[in-house]
């Protein structure tokens, strides 16, 4: 109930009446949708990549259904496991020697972008969550496809509020799969503005179901690398002032 009310307040805010028939509308085609073939092949190769790595990501969960001590719990959103398909399609449109870069996922939930990751050989994987208990099943995650693969040594949780969280002062590929609104993503590219301003270097944004891609794309911090049908990925242009 806490969920709904906070969509349709979210609705009610942006469009009015309108806003709310149109979130019914969306709620009832996706009901439509989650029986299609695709999303029912999408359920099958979740589990499939679960049980082969011996970790527990697929399923989705509410902030509704969580405590989140921040004050920026409200502008986040649900957890939802990256596609594979999807993640390696970004990865593939960065020309980078992985080894040379750390990889931090905002907003990591369960720790699906985390094992991804690690089919890359990036110096160090770093997943930030806020939510306790996601970052508990995540941890738990770790440990599992360690077990499992042998692999993951260099993978690490950080429970932590992502505006808060200091980047490497290495070169960085930073991932986000929506995580949270347009306004937070705004506040949350001014503190990496910041770290890139004090220290430059090469940093580059996977940004998976841009809503706030257009602070990015006003930045003379960033341009933009490449772009898909879901997905957005900006570098660092080199630029020392801010915007």
């Amino acid at each position: 109930m806490r969920s709904i009310k906070r969509k349709i307040g979210r609705a009610w805010a942006a469009n009015g009446g309108r806003g709310v028939v149109r979130l019914a509308a969306a709620k009832t085609v996706n009901m439509v949708q989650s029986c299609s073939p695709p999303r029912i092949r999408g359920r099958w190769r979740d589990a499939r990549f679960d049980r082969r790595l011996g970790v527990s990501t697929r399923k989705i969960v509410s902030l509704n259904s969580l405590h989140i001590d921040s004050e920026n719990w409200n502008e986040g959103f649900r957890y939802q496991a990256t596609s594979p398909d999807t993640f390696h399609s970004m990865m593939q449109s960065l020309s980078i020697r992985h080894e040379d870069f750390d990889f931090v996922d905002i907003g990591s939930g369960k720790g699906r972008a985390l094992f991804l990751a690690a089919e890359y050989p990036f110096r160090a994987i770093t997943g930030i969550e806020f939510s306790r208990q996601l970052h508990d099943i995540c941890t738990k995650n770790i440990s599992a496809f360690r077990a499992k693969t042998g692999r993951g040594s260099e993978i690490r949780a950080v429970c932590m509020d992502a505006l808060e969280f200091p980047l490497p002062e290495r070169p960085t590929v930073v991932y986000l799969y929506n995580p949270f609104s347009a306004q937070l993503f705004g506040k949350f590219l001014r503190r990496v503005s910041e770290s890139l301003v004090a220290r430059p270097r090469d940093l580059y944004i996977v940004y998976y179901n841009p809503v706030g891609a257009r602070h990015a794309d006003h930045s003379e911090l960033f341009e933009q690398l490449a772009a898909g049908d879901e997905f957005c990925i900006y570098r660092h242009t080199g630029h020392a002032a801010m915007s």
